[in-house]
């Protein structure tokens, strides 16, 4: 029999808050439509900032054309490349900050 997959998913730091990356593709962002997390309260946020898809038990998170940029520990994900999540990465949306983790 064999295990069930881990779920990854992402810790918002300012608010210790767990999301679950419950979907082959996840986006992120401040519209209150169209995304499947809803990052309020931060003007820093595009509307649909990054989109994190699952291939092969794989995370990878790419930039969709963000105002203020995504990154991953520290260093800025290219428009159109796709970035290997990997447990603890560090992902940040403009200033908002996340953990991604596979535990």
């Amino acid at each position: 029999m064999n295990a069930p997959k881990a779920m990854p998913y992402l810790i918002r730091v300012n608010t210790e808050e767990r999301i679950m990356l419950n979907k082959p593709v996840f986006k992120i962002g401040k519209a209150s439509r169209g995304v499947d997390y809803t990052v309020s309260g931060n003007g820093a946020i595009s509307r649909q900032h990054a989109i994190i898809s699952q291939k092969d038990g794989v995370c990878y998170i790419k930039d969709n054309k963000s105002t203020n940029h995504t990154y991953v520990n520290d260093r800025i994900v290219d428009e159109g490349t796709e970035e290997i999540l990997t447990h603890d990465s560090s992902i940040k949306l403009g200033d908002e900050e996340f953990l991604f983790k596979i535990r």
